[in-house]
């Protein structure tokens, strides 16, 4: 009787200082989701926390190599880490042969250059094309603000091309897409008192 459960630091630091006393895991947070046959785990550990708990083998790989790639990861070490996490949320801490740790690199987020593009046809002149949602802005879901950002730019999408068919002024319509679109990249949990209003 297991609860799915997902905390992000910023919004409940104490249960994260407590699992780094207890497991060493620094983390910025963790997501469980129980399938019916298998439990999920997600999580994202420090790169310094990664060495410290034996799970990465060289903190600076060789040129060309990936922090993260399977040559430079300790799989026992990374199945443990796992597991003493696991064990402090009370989630099973045995693997079954099918069952893996892998790890991902979240380091580099990929953003479009603008929100709104203007695309020129000979027979109907300039057409408008909107970005929205993770086409626009590939989400950093540590801060579980994908969703959020994804209807928020979904919004920004309509209003922009509100603008577009009531003024027909690409400027116009350019600058406000620019302007929401600023504000949308900025949108966190530590900035929504000043960016969501």
């Amino acid at each position: 009787n297991m609860r799915q459960f997902s905390w992000a630091r910023q919004f409940n630091a104490p249960l994260f200082a407590e699992l780094h006393k207890t497991t060493g895991a620094d983390l910025e947070n963790v997501v469980y989701y129980k399938a019916d046959e298998s439990h999920y785990l997600i999580m994202t550990p420090s790169r310094s926390c990664l060495q410290e708990t034996g799970c990465i083998k060289n903190p600076r790989p060789g040129e060309g190599t990936a922090l993260l790639h399977h040559s430079n990861l300790d799989a026992e070490q990374l199945r443990a880490f796992s597991a003493r996490v696991a064990g402090h949320f009370g989630l099973p801490t045995e693997f079954t042969p099918t069952q893996a740790c892998m790890a991902f690199d979240f380091s580099e987020v990929k953003r479009h250059e603008n929100s709104m593009l203007f695309l020129n046809n000979s027979a109907v002149g300039a057409l408008p094309v909107c970005l929205a949602g993770d086409a626009l802005l590939e989400p950093f879901w540590p801060e579980g603000l994908g969703v959020a950002r994804g209807f928020l730019s979904a919004f920004d999408a309509v209003s922009n091309l509100g603008v577009w068919f009531q003024e027909g002024d690409q400027d116009a319509v350019t600058s406000q897409a620019e302007d929401s679109y600023r504000i949308l990249k900025s949108v966190a949990g530590k900035t929504r008192e000043a960016t969501l209003k």
